[in-house]
């Protein structure tokens, strides 16, 4: 190569595959250079891919389920030059031959170097019939440079038919320079047991974790520690990872924080004080959203607030909490898949990355204004943006124009009848919760859907049949058999109901005009309307009919 070369993938390493010849090695590296690959996956061949004399970065590169390998590196080989492995997973590569077995993961040959950060190295073996089994997801041979960085080295073994085997998860020859920083070493093995680290120790900077004894890190790193690792699996990003439990001694505990500021998965990094040691950084991205059923209020009428605080992050949120500040009267207060107290502190338990916790908060606006009101949203883990957060509006109040002061009398009159003022008129709409089915609906079968309501209100329920067609220009059309996948609604009928303030459950009956639905898909289309004609927004789900 005479100029560098950059290869990338647009829709990432999930979607983009190199399934590999079996017989074979999947891609070859060969001679001077720089070159980046972005968002591959390789796998299916003999072996994943061999680099020799380039300098090769893979960037968000899967490498997995490549074997068994005839040769070392079933994963990667560095025969020559250096390799950069940022935010990738090497996993479930093996090797199975009668000669030495050398890193299953990823082998690094004689004056090659390897630069591995935040990265997931797991589940990939060494097996030999011969002698000599080592590294299972790293190999060091003699004179090889290798550093390790905020790197999950898990569950990585070796195997042989005599005793030399060595270097469960890390094996570095005598004479190679391997250096491991703010990284997980946990679950490697060798047919004798427990072996993350070989004999010849790495040199240990950071903060490392080594669920066994094997690795030699020394006072200052945790030995003999459970990581409390997950499943390898998709966790967010567009690479695999093992996430740790909030409890995990991993958590906040690393000397310093990639350069790049995020994890394997692209989160922010620090979430906390100090980034985790390992691939992943653990945190709770919050995002709080405040909004008024009007922009401004009447003296003395009623307001509506939705608050609602949603996981915008990778990981599971504990303990979410959304805290509300009506900064008015309270009238009443529902909340959406949680419990409120008296002080509007609002618990939700754990929120699922994209879930989100509702609070409808109605108020009685003051005879001056305006109404300042905030919410905010916090959970177990540490937020590495708390700003967003946090949300907050004013809604001003409209004050009603003093009366005109009366003129004097020239004469004395008889005073009129005192007049009795006119109620504030009622534009708040009335607010839907979240829709969900009680029980399977089934053909012929009375059914019913919970909702709530933040003020007694009819509700109309439009019910519709979702038809799979394709698109033909900008239409959606059936019976087709080629174009874009798309649907179509069909108005089946619609089901009247009504209810007041809380919990509602509304009644759909056994047959909608005369007909029982269809078994498959139906959408239904909900809105509630209060005694004053204000209309709530939309509500849908989708359920589907069984026989």
């Amino acid at each position: 190569m005479t100029s560098p070369i950059d290869i990338t993938a647009p829709t990432g390493a999930r979607a983009t595959v190199i399934h590999g010849p079996d017989a074979a090695r999947a891609l070859t590296v060969t001679g001077g250079g720089d070159m980046t690959w972005r968002g591959l996956t390789v796998t299916g061949a003999r072996a994943g891919l061999v680099s020799s004399g380039a300098e090769l970065r893979l960037e968000d590169v899967v490498v997995r389920d490549n074997g068994p390998a005839a040769d070392d590196g079933a994963g990667i080989q560095v025969a020559g030059g250096s390799v950069s492995l940022v935010r990738g997973t090497v996993s479930g590569n093996t090797i199975a031959i009668s000669g030495d077995a050398v890193g299953a993961g990823i082998s690094v040959r004689p004056s090659a170097t390897l630069d591995a950060v935040n990265s997931t190295i797991h589940g990939n073996a060494a097996t030999t019939t011969g002698t000599i089994a080592y590294g299972g997801g790293i190999g060091a041979y003699s004179n090889a440079t290798v550093t390790l960085r905020h790197v999950t080295l898990t569950d990585n073994r070796v195997a042989s038919a005599s005793a030399a085997q060595d270097g469960g998860n890390l094996y570095r020859a005598g004479s190679s320079a391997v250096t491991v920083e703010d990284s997980i070493l946990a679950g490697g093995a060798t047919s004798f047991g427990p072996n993350n680290c070989s004999t010849s120790k790495p040199v240990a900077q950071g903060r490392n974790l080594d669920s066994g004894s094997t690795c030699g890190f020394g006072s200052g790193h945790f030995n003999g520690i459970d990581p409390q690792l997950g499943t390898l699996r998709a966790h967010g990003g567009t690479t695999d990872t093992r996430r740790p439990a909030a409890g995990s001694l991993a958590r906040d505990n690393a000397v310093a924080c990639d350069a790049g500021g995020t994890d394997q998965r692209g989160a922010l990094a620090p979430a906390g004080a100090t980034c985790d040691i390992g691939a992943v950084e653990l945190g709770g991205e919050l995002v709080t959203s405040l909004d008024a059923s009007r922009a401004t209020v009447a003296a003395g009428a009623d307001l509506t607030l939705v608050a609602r605080v949603t996981n915008a992050g990778f990981d599971p949120a504990p303990l979410t909490e959304l805290v509300v500040v009506p900064g008015a009267e309270i009238v009443s207060v529902i909340p959406s898949g949680g419990a409120c107290d008296l002080a509007l502190r609002c618990t939700f338990g754990v929120l699922e990355p994209g879930e989100s916790g509702t609070a409808v908060v109605t108020v009685r606006a003051p005879q001056s204004g305006p109404v300042v009101s905030t919410a905010s949203g916090s959970s177990g883990l540490p937020d590495p943006t708390p700003a967003d957060a946090t949300a907050s509006r004013v809604t001003p109040v409209d004050v009603p124009a003093a009366a005109p002061t009366p003129a004097v009398p020239t004469a004395p009159t008889v005073p009129p009848a005192p007049t009795v003022p006119s109620a504030l008129p009622d534009r708040t709409a009335p607010v839907l919760g979240a829709l969900r089915a009680v029980g399977k609906m089934r053909r012929g079968k009375a059914a019913s859907i919970r909702t709530t309501l933040s003020e007694g209100a009819s509700v109309s329920v439009r019910v519709e049949r979702v038809v799979a067609g394709r698109r033909v220009g900008k239409a959606c059309r059936t019976g087709r058999r080629t174009g874009r996948r798309c649907s179509i609604f069909r108005l089946v009928g619609t089901v009247k109901a009504t209810g007041k303030a809380g919990t509602v459950t509304i009644r759909l009956p056994a047959r909608i005009k005369r007909k029982a639905l269809a078994r498959g898909r139906h959408r239904l289309r909900v809105t509630a309307t209060d005694a004053a004609g204000n209309r709530s927004k939309v509500r849908q789900l989708t359920i589907t009919v069984v026989r």
